[in-house]
């Protein structure tokens, strides 16, 4: 999926979020949160807005494995509960790491959400094509109407 895709998918995740949970954080930092987990699992593309500024990642790591697993997902979550000390903020992470990973699966590629394990969990949508843009601005429109409401 494009980076804008993932970004308005987390980003309407976390108006869910806010509006449906007794969250007790200031809104805009869990949303910030979100939005930058949701970004991370691809440190290790040597293409992406982050990979770009990380080269070396993209030479030590394959793309879509361990930076696209579960399991760093919940160690970011842990990381950041110890310096934190708020539980909300640890499931911002979950969430908008866990977003990339479901809109991974949903193209060709794929992704292996459960490193080191090869299952590949994959679907039939190709990155920045007609459906990609369909997302995009559905999960926009969604955004707009939960802000105006």
């Amino acid at each position: 999926m494009m980076l804008v895709t993932h970004i308005s998918f987390a980003f309407l995740l976390g108006l869910l979020m806010i509006r449906y949970l007794p969250v007790s954080v200031n809104n805009y930092l869990l949303l910030a949160v979100i939005v930058l987990s949701c970004i991370l699992p691809d440190i290790d593309c040597k293409y992406s807005l982050i990979g770009k500024r990380l080269r070396p990642l993209s030479l030590l790591f394959k793309h879509r494995g361990f930076f696209h697993s579960i399991i760093l997902a919940v160690i970011l979550s842990i990381i950041l509960f110890i310096f934190t000390r708020n539980s909300y903020y640890a499931l911002a992470v979950i969430v908008g790491f866990v977003s990339h990973l479901f809109l991974d699966s949903l193209t060709k590629s794929g992704t292996t959400p459960f490193w080191p394990s090869k299952m590949r969990i994959k679907g039939r949508l190709r990155t920045g094509r007609l459906v990609d843009w369909i997302l995009l601005i559905i999960f926009l429109g969604l955004s707009y109407v939960l802000l105006s409401s």
